[in-house]
């Protein structure tokens, strides 16, 4: 299926940076700057992440909790949160790319644990784990200093973070997990 991503000028084709899926019924889609909604029977857009004038931020990867509580990260350190009804940008203290966001809902605390990575790719420069408290960014510690590119973890397992080797926080210490190449 071709997407057509709203923008202020109209609605346009262009490639989509990622795609999260609450359900079958609520997918979220982005392009960078626009991101649309899958209902079930069409596409609908968000409010717009940026104008001729100013910008909150761009998204390259989503996690949340459903389609009225999420969150954004992308290039130049933007992290975003929808809502429900609007866009919040979040500081995250760096101009690197933040590549990936994960988190969990713990039921019996009724907290969220997000965490997202910031390295860039292609030209080196920090190096960096966020971890989003009440829509604020708390450095992690990232004492390996490798390139991040890809976080995962579960409300009762170890934190796993992937770039330039595979790694795994469990009990106040990062191990690399050697078994796997960089």
């Amino acid at each position: 299926m071709s997407i057509k991503f709203q923008y202020y000028y109209g609605l346009i084709y262009t490639d989509a940076k990622c795609i999260y899926a609450f359900d079958p019924e609520n997918i979220v889609i982005s392009s960078g700057g626009s991101v649309m909604h899958w209902d079930g029977n069409s596409w609908k857009g968000f409010p717009y992440l940026f104008n001729l004038s100013s910008s909150i931020g761009n998204i390259y990867s989503i996690w949340g909790n459903s389609i009225d509580d999420f969150y954004g990260v992308g290039l130049e350190g933007s992290i975003v949160h929808y809502n429900g009804s609007s866009w919040q940008k979040i500081e995250s203290g760096t101009n690197q790319p933040i590549n990936d966001i994960w988190g969990s809902y713990n039921q019996k605390t009724q907290d969220y644990k997000i965490f997202c990575v910031a390295s860039d790719k292609y030209h080196g420069g920090e190096k960096k784990v966020f971890q989003i408290i009440n829509n604020e960014t708390v450095e992690f510690d990232w004492s390996p200093q490798r390139a991040a590119h890809s976080v995962w973890f579960q409300q009762d397992t170890p934190l796993f973070v992937c770039g330039s080797g595979l790694f795994m926080y469990d009990t106040n210490h990062w191990s690399q997990i050697e078994s796997l190449p960089n």
